[in-house]
C-alpha cells in the first residue's frame, strides 16, 4: 500500500483516539477495510516514529493517548513528495538563475526544518544520487525579476535600461510588462514598448 494511504489511516486513527472512541485493531480494520496486521503496523509507526503516546485501555477495550496535548506533526510528507520538492529546487536553481540560489537555499532550510513526519530525506544524500547540467544562459538578477513581477501584478509601466547586443547599444525604455517566459534557462519579458509602439521580447539578463 502507498505511503499516502498509510498517512490517511494514521489521521483517521488519530481522530478516533482524540474523540475518545477508544478504537482497536478489530474495529479499525473493519472501518478502514484493511487487515488487523496493517492497523497494528500503523499504530507501531505512530508510536515509534511519530512519538504518539498510545496505550491500551483494558476496560474500554481500545487505544487512548496518555498525553492529550500530543498532536500529529504539522507537516507529514511522503518520500516521493520530498523527492519531487528536491528535484524542483535543483532545477529551479538552473532556470531561475544563480542569483536566486541564496533565496532557494533559505527556503529549503525552512521547509526541511518543518518536516517532522514518517520520512526523513537528507538533501546532501539526494544530491549524490542526482546530477544536473546547467544550461548556457545569461543570468537574470533576482531584484530585476522581482521588480518585473510586481509591475506585471500591479499592471504598472516600468522604466528600464536595455542593452541590445546586436547593436552594442544601451537604450532607455518605458514598457508595460505582460508576461515572463523562460526558454531553455533564459528569462524573456514580453512587454509593450512605448518607444517602438509595439510588443517586444526583452532578454531579462540584458535589463
Amino acid at each position: 500500500m502507498s505511503q499516502r494511504q498509510q498517512l490517511e489511516r494514521i489521521m483517521e486513527i488519530d481522530r478516533r483516539i482524540r474523540d475518545e472512541e477508544y478504537p482497536n485493531a478489530d474495529r479499525l480494520s473493519e472501518i478502514l477495510e484493511v487487515s488487523r496486521r496493517v492497523i497494528f503496523n500503523d499504530r507501531d509507526f505512530m508510536i515509534n516514529r511519530l512519538g504518539a503516546p498510545i496505550e491500551f485501555d483494558r476496560v474500554r477495550g481500545g487505544w487512548y493517548y496518555t498525553d492529550k496535548t500530543w498532536i500529529l506533526p504539522g507537516m507529514i510528507v511522503t518520500e516521493g513528495e520530498l523527492l519531487a520538492f528536491f528535484l524542483s529546487v535543483e532545477i529551479s536553481k538552473r532556470y531561475l538563475g544563480s542569483s536566486l540560489e541564496s533565496s532557494l537555499r533559505s527556503a529549503v532550510e525552512k521547509i526541511s526544518k518543518g518536516v517532522k513526519g514518517p520520512v526523513t530525506v537528507d538533501m546532501d544524500t539526494l544530491r549524490s544520487h542526482y546530477t544536473f547540467s546547467a544550461p548556457m544562459l545569461i543570468s537574470a538578477n533576482e531584484q530585476v525579476l522581482l521588480d518585473i513581477h510586481h509591475a506585471i501584478y500591479g499592471n504598472q509601466c516600468m522604466w528600464m535600461r536595455y542593452f541590445t547586443a546586436s547593436r552594442g547599444k544601451t537604450t532607455e525604455r518605458t514598457v508595460l510588462p505582460y508576461h515572463l517566459h523562460n526558454i531553455r534557462g533564459d528569462w524573456y519579458l514580453i512587454a509593450f514598448d512605448r518607444l517602438r509602439k509595439e510588443f517586444r521580447n526583452f532578454l531579462v539578463g540584458r535589463i
